[in-house]
């Protein structure tokens, strides 16, 4: 969830992530394991979870895929 709020109906909407797609149109997983529990993890490319938990996308380049937001009440996206 984040923080933002719905330009339509003011409450607050959640984030979408679309991760980065190879040249194939695949997308790029990146895997690896938990430090402290040794579990693995997958996430896509461009995503990470900091120490809070929150879940965060980072832009790389002009060709990555931005994320759409959505009103989780009205059904608003930004698209």
């Amino acid at each position: 969830m984040t923080s933002e709020r719905c330009p339509d109906c003011d409450s607050i909407i959640y984030i979408k992530p679309h991760p980065k797609l190879n040249k194939e149109g695949e997308m790029i997983i990146s895997s690896h394991k938990h430090k402290a529990t040794d579990t693995p993890h997958t996430i896509a490319d461009g995503m990470y979870q900091d120490k809070d938990g929150v879940l965060w996308m980072t832009r790389f380049d002009d060709e990555t895929r931005l994320p759409d937001y959505c009103c989780i009440h009205c059904g608003w996206c930004s698209e």
